[in-house]
Formats: structure tokens, sequence, C-alpha cells
């Protein structure tokens, strides 16, 4: 068997079928590949929907686990996975007809580890402006150079992986609330892996109203910039161990440039005065504020901004109040995220 597609399941009723649906349409015969639906507690009708599927169909897979978030139910799949190579596809996400045929193409023709693809994101149906493409690998060399020359790539969903790589450096997903993709890509290409990136929007990121990026409850928040300084902090004691100065100083560099995501969910995270103060220090740690050049931000509007929403609690509170009140809900989900 030539690749396992491991799918995390929970409360995707909605949009696991549609999912099921494009995994089923690549091209690939059923001995070829395998889908490893891993229902993770789910409360509604997305475990009988992929039962239904797997009854159909002698190449999917259905496990079952109590409710341990989406790294514990990749980490689950990459357990049970049975063939050479692993993708992981979201539940509530499609990937295009025949798209991973041809990624799969790649990785067998060549002596890699890993092949890394596109993603588009996808608002209410409607595609967003995608970016020109032509098919063809854009690199080939080793994960150290991938990261000089290109910095983070976020998107696990965006990789076919050799498994036997994975297990030799005992790679898997750490259960934090959010960047565990940004964590667990950054591990991977840290360990310079050989790879192939193509210039092909495979994969289908359908953005809803109630997943993990869109919520903005202050609890919910907190825990992400609790989870990107986590997986933050981890990077960079990684990167500090390689003696390739190329691939430190990027690293670096895209380090600090994750201050932008941080600050935007500081705004909905609703804090008290104390905690304001813990997180800001916690980010000076990390060498991340005061905001420059050195942070990859080049509009000098941008690096003021966040300086001064993080220079005193007064001045995140007004931050917070309109970004709250007015960007969020009006100005972030018009966003094109494909520019």
């Amino acid at each position: 068997m030539k690749l396992s597609i491991i799918v995390p399941v929970y409360n995707v009723e909605k949009y696991v079928a549609r999912c099921l649906d494009s995994l089923l349409n690549q091209g690939l015969s059923e001995d070829d590949y395998e889908i490893i639906c891993v229902n993770d507690g789910s409360t509604d009708h997305s475990l009988q929907i992929c039962q239904q599927y797997e009854s159909e169909h002698k190449n999917i897979h259905v496990y079952s686990q109590e409710n341990q978030g989406v790294s514990a139910a990749r980490n689950f799949g990459l357990e049970k996975a049975s063939a050479e190579a692993v993708c992981f596809a979201d539940s509530d996400d499609t990937i295009v007809p025949g798209g991973l045929s041809i990624a799969l193409k790649y990785y067998s023709d060549n002596d890699i580890d890993l092949v890394r693809y596109w993603c588009r994101f996808i608002v209410k149906g409607t595609e967003c402006a995608k970016p020109p493409f032509e098919e063809k690998a854009y690199f080939e060399g080793d994960g150290f150079g991938f990261i000089a020359k290109y910095g983070f790539c976020t998107f696990a969903y965006c990789y076919i992986i050799r498994k036997d790589f994975l297990l030799h450096h005992n790679i898997t997903f750490k259960s934090i609330k959010m960047a565990e993709d940004l964590l667990f890509v950054e591990t991977l290409l840290l360990h310079n892996p050989r790879m192939i990136a193509i210039s092909l929007p495979i994969y289908n990121y359908h953005i809803n109203p109630s997943s993990a990026t869109t919520t903005r409850t202050p609890t919910h928040s907190q825990a992400c910039v609790n989870a990107f300084i986590t997986a933050l902090d981890e990077i960079k004691n990684m990167a500090s161990k390689i003696s390739d100065t190329a691939v430190q100083a990027k690293s670096k560099t895209e380090i600090s440039s994750r201050v932008v995501p941080i600050v935007s969910r500081m705004m909905t995270s609703n804090y008290k005065k104390a905690e304001f103060y813990i997180v800001v220090s916690k980010l000076k740690d990390l060498d991340i504020l005061p905001v420059s050049k050195k942070n990859g931000i080049s509009s000098s509007k941008l690096q003021i901004l966040i300086n001064t929403v993080t220079s005193s609690y007064m001045a995140y509170k007004a931050a917070s109040f309109l970004y709250s009140h007015i960007f969020a809900p009006y100005i972030l989900p018009k966003l094109d995220r494909n520019k």
C-alpha cells in the first residue's frame, strides 16, 4: 500500500461525506491507499456517516476514541497507518480530484522523505483568488535548504511524508490548542528531510464559522496565545541546536513574524492587567517584541501599531474594543487568505 490518509473526525456531520467523496476521487486504486477516519468522540452523526462509507469501501477504516483533540486523533491514525507514506486531511476540507495521485507520483519517482503541495482557501463554498501556478517542482533539496529559502510553512495537510522518517525521529503531534501544525511541520523540516515542493494547489481548506481558526471567545483565544508561545519556544530551541547559520537566521525571523497572529488573538482574549503583562513578558523573552524590520514585518505602520498595542494595558484595552467590535466581525471574514 502506497499511502495512508489520516482524517480526524469531530462533529462534522455536515461536511464529512464531502471530504470522503473527495478522497475517493483521487485517481488511485483502492488497493493502493487507505483512508483512516479517527472519530474523536463526536456527539452528532459523524461516526455513523463514516461507518456507512466503511461498509461500502474496503480501503476506509474507522476507529473511535474519547474526545482528546485533533493532535491525539492524528497520532492515533499514525499508529494505525499501514502504508509507506502518510498524509492528513481535515474532515471538513476536500482535496481536488486526482491531486494526490499527482503528488504521490513525485514521491514514488524520487528517493525522498516528503512532498509539499499547496493549499487554497474556500469561503462559503467560493474559492478565493488563487495564485498563478503550473504543475512543477519549484524546490528540490533538504529541509534546511527549504527553510533558508522559503521560511516556515504551517499546514500539516500539505505534505506526503515517509512514515519511517517520522518513526525514526519520533515526530508526532503535540496536544496544544492551536499551532500544532506549525510545531509539527517545523519539527519535520528541522530534521532535514529530503524533499520536493510542487506548485500545485491540491488541498482545499474550507473556512467554516465554527472552526478553530475562526472561533474568537476569550477562553479559546487565550488558549491559542499560550499554544503559539509554547510552539515557538520549542521551535526556537530546536533551531538553536542547528549549526547552519542560514537556517538559524531564517528561523529567528520566522519566529518573530508570528507576532501578528499572536497579537490578533490577544485582541479577543480579554486579558486582565496582570495576565496581559505576563504574555508580553513571554513574547519579549522569545525576542518577538518590540517589533521592527527584524521580525520580517516591513510595514512601519504595522510595527507602530503592534508596539503601541503591547506597550501598555490601556492601549491594549482600547485596541481590543475596536478589534472585537469592528475588525473581527466585519473585516476579518472578508480577507482573501490566498493572497
